[in-house]
C-alpha cells in the first residue's frame, strides 16, 4: 500500500528485486528496481537525485500505473457487479431509448455508444433500449438496463435491399425512414413502450417514424453525428436520383428530430454549431461525448508491453487498427497496408468486421487479420500494441477507437481529422500527420521508446476524462437541471 500511495502522489518508487508484490507495480519506467545490496540501493538513490527530469518522467508514469489499481477492477476480475451509485426506486418508469440496429454484442462505434452511455444512465434510472434487429429477444444487462430487440420482416428486408443496390452501401437506416410500414409489430411495441416511459430518447433519427406525432413525455435526440453531412460523404458514388432522394429523407428526419426534441445530446461542441448552421434550429445542447470503458481498458506502460508481447509470441513491434466495415474505415485500410509494406519488420494487427472486406483478401505477410474479438481479447491486443493507427480522412462525430488506444497505452498515430472533437495535440498526447506521412511517422515512433512513453502517459490522462460513467452521470444531471427529466 505504501508503494501505491507514493505512486499516486506522482513519486517514483525505489524497491528491490526480492520485494515480492511491489515488483508487479514498479518497473524501470515507474521507478527503480535494485538488487538487494547497499551499493545497488545507493546507486538508485544517486540516479534519483542527479537526474531530476528522469525522476519526474518516472513519477508521472508511476501515477498512471497506480490509477489502474481500483476496487472496481478487483470486483470485475472476480466476475461480480459493482453497486450503482444511486439505485432507482422500485416501479420507476423507465427511460426508453430507440435504436436502429442490434446491440448484442456491440460491433461498431454507434452500438458501443448506445450500450455504454445508457448502461451508465441505468445506474440512476431504469433504461429500456428497443432495437430494430434480426430476431426477437430481450435481455437484462445490468440491474436496470434491458435491451429488447425486435425482428424485421421479409418485406422490410426487400425494401432495404432495394436501397442498398441503388446506394451501393448498407442502407438499413435510411430504409427505416420510408419503410416503417413494413414493421407493424415494431411500431406497435414502440407505442406501447412510450406509454410506460418517463423519457424517450431517439438514438439517431431513423426510428422517428415509429413514434406517435404527440407523446406525453419529453423527447431527447442523441445525435451521434450530423447525419446529413456524413451521408453526403458516404453516398458520393451512388446513383444520382437515389442519392438525392435518400439525402432528402435524412435531412427531413434530422430536422424533425431537432424540432421535436426538448434537448439534444451532441458528441462535441462543433456538432451543435453545425446543426444550427445547417437547420437554423437552436436547442438545449447537452454535451455527451463518446467515451471509453476504463475498467476494461487498463493502461500498460511501454516496458510491460514488451513483456506481454513476448508472452504472446510476438517478436516485433506491434501496430493495431480497429474498425468495422464502414466506409471511412475501409478507406483507411489503404494507409494501413502502405505502412505494412514500408515497415516489413513491424507486425500490423487489424481487428473488427473490416477484416471481411475484399481489400484484405491478399495482405503482406506482416499483416494479421484477427476479425471480431471479444472485449477481453481486444483489451489484451491494445495493451500489447506500441501504436494505434487512426488514418481517418472521412466521417463525422468522433472516433471511439482513439480513446481505446489512449486508455491502453497504445500511442495514437492519427490524422488531424481523426481526432476532431477530442483534446489531442500533436507531440503531447498523440502524433498527428497527414495519412501519406504515416509510414515515416510510424518508423519514428517504433524507434523512439521514450517518445512513445511520454505520449502514452499523456494520452491516458486524456482518456480518463472520458469515462462512460462520468459522461452518463453528467449528461443525465444536465437534463435533470434543465427540467427535461426528473430523477425517480
Amino acid at each position: 500500500l505504501v508503494a501505491i500511495e507514493g505512486m499516486l502522489a506522482g513519486r517514483p518508487v525505489i524497491t528491490c528485486t526480492d520485494s515480492g508484490g511491489v515488483t508487479e507495480l514498479v518497473s524501470q519506467e515507474t521507478g527503480w528496481i535494485a538488487e538487494p545490496t547497499t551499493a545497488a540501493l545507493a546507486q538508485a538513490m544517486r540516479e534519483l537525485l542527479t537526474l531530476p527530469e528522469l525522476a519526474e518522467q518516472r513519477g508521472a508514469a508511476a501515477r498512471q500505473r497506480a490509477l489502474q489499481v481500483t476496487w472496481d477492477k478487483v470486483i470485475a476480475v472476480l466476475g461480480l457487479t459493482s453497486a450503482p451509485t444511486s439505485r432507482p426506486r422500485p416501479g420507476a418508469r423507465p427511460i426508453l431509448v430507440l435504436a436502429p440496429f442490434a446491440l448484442r454484442p456491440p460491433r461498431f462505434g454507434g452500438a458501443n455508444r448506445i450500450f455504454h452511455l445508457y448502461r451508465a444512465w441505468s445506474r440512476h434510472a431504469p433504461v429500456h433500449v428497443l432495437c430494430v434487429a434480426g430476431q426477437n429477444s430481450s435481455q437484462r444487462f445490468a440491474p436496470d438496463l434491458t435491451i429488447e430487440e425486435m425482428a424485421t420482416t421479409i418485406q422490410f428486408e426487400r425494401h432495404a435491399a432495394s436501397w442498398e443496390r441503388r446506394l451501393n452501401v448498407s442502407a438499413r437506416d435510411v430504409a427505416l425512414l420510408d419503410g416503417m410500414q413494413h414493421l407493424p409489430e415494431y411500431r406497435a411495441r414502440v407505442q406501447e413502450a412510450v406509454a410506460a416511459a418517463s423519457l424517450v430518447v431517439a438514438s439517431h433519427p431513423y426510428c422517428l417514424p415509429a413514434l406517435p406525432e404527440r407523446i406525453a413525455v419529453p423527447l431527447v435526440y442523441d445525435a451521434h453525428n450530423v447525419e446529413h453531412d456524413l451521408k453526403v460523404q458516404l453516398w458520393d458514388g451512388a446513383e444520382e436520383l437515389a442519392r438525392e432522394h435518400a439525402l432528402a429523407l435524412v435531412h427531413e428526419a434530422e430536422k424533425q428530430a431537432l424540432e421535436r426534441a426538448a434537448a439534444v445530446l451532441t458528441v462535441c461542441h462543433g456538432e451543435a454549431e453545425r446543426f444550427e448552421a445547417l437547420y437554423g434550429i437552436g436547442r438545449l445542447w447537452v454535451n455527451a461525448p463518446n467515451g471509453v470503458d476504463l475498467a476494461h481498458r487498463p493502461f500498460l506502460p511501454q516496458e510491460a508491453k514488451q513483456e506481454l508481447r513476448r508472452r504472446l509470441g510476438i517478436q516485433n513491434s506491434l501496430a493495431v487498427f480497429v474498425g468495422s466495415w464502414h466506409t471511412p474505415n475501409v478507406m483507411a485500410l489503404d494507409v494501413v497496408l502502405a505502412c505494412a509494406a514500408a515497415l516489413p519488420k513491424m507486425l500490423f494487427a487489424i481487428t473488427g468486421t473490416v477484416c471481411e472486406h475484399p481489400k484484405l483478401r491478399r495482405t503482406p505477410s506482416n499483416v494479421a487479420l484477427l476479425g471480431k474479438l471479444k472485449e477481453a481479447e481486444l483489451a489484451v491486443l491494445l495493451q500489447a500494441a506500441d501504436v494505434g493507427l487512426n488514418p481517418m480522412t472521412l466521417g463525422a462525430g468522433t472516433n471511439l477507437k482513439v480513446l481505446d488506444y489512449a486508455a491502453c497505452g497504445a500511442v495514437v498515430l492519427s490524422t488531424p481529422f481523426g481526432v476532431r472533437g477530442l483534446p489531442f495535440t500533436h507531440g503531447l498526447e498523440a502524433w498527428l500527420c497527414p495519412s501519406q506521412a504515416f509510414p515515416e511517422s510510424l518508423k519514428l515512433l517504433a524507434e523512439n521508446v521514450q517518445l512513445r512513453a511520454q505520449l502514452a502517459c499523456a494520452a491516458r490522462q486524456v482518456a480518463e476524462g472520458f469515462s462512460w460513467e462520468k459522461i452518463g452521470a453528467d449528461s443525465l444531471t444536465r437534463l435533470a437541471q434543465a427540467g427535461v427529466w426528473s430523477c425517480p
